[in-house]
C-alpha cells in the first residue's frame, strides 16, 4: 500500500510540474500570437498609409489636371476676348 501511495505521489508531483509546463507553454503561445497579431496590425497600418498617400496624390493630379484645363480655358476667353475689343476699337 505505501508503494502505491508513493506511484500516486508520483503521479499528483507530476501533474502538477506538467500542468505548470502547459500553462507555460500556453502563456508562450499566447505571447508569440499577440506579437504576430501585432506586427500584422502594423502591416495593415502601413498598406493603408500607402494606399491613401496615392489617394491623395490621384486627388491631387486630378485637381491639377481640372486647374490647368480651367487656366488654358480662361486665357484662350481672354484671348478671344481682347481680339475682340481690339475690332471693336
Amino acid at each position: 500500500m505505501v508503494e502505491s501511495d508513493t506511484n500516486f505521489s508520483r503521479i499528483l508531483i507530476n501533474e502538477d510540474e506538467n500542468i505548470g509546463i502547459f500553462n507555460e507553454r500556453i502563456e508562450k503561445d499566447r505571447k508569440q500570437i499577440s506579437h504576430d497579431i501585432d506586427l500584422l496590425k502594423s502591416e495593415f497600418v502601413n498598406i493603408f498609409e500607402d494606399m491613401k498617400m496615392k489617394l491623395y496624390q490621384d486627388i491631387d493630379q486630378k485637381h491639377k489636371s481640372y486647374y490647368e484645363a480651367y487656366r488654358k480655358f480662361k486665357d484662350k476667353f481672354e484671348l478671344h476676348e481682347t481680339q475682340l475689343n481690339s475690332l471693336k476699337q
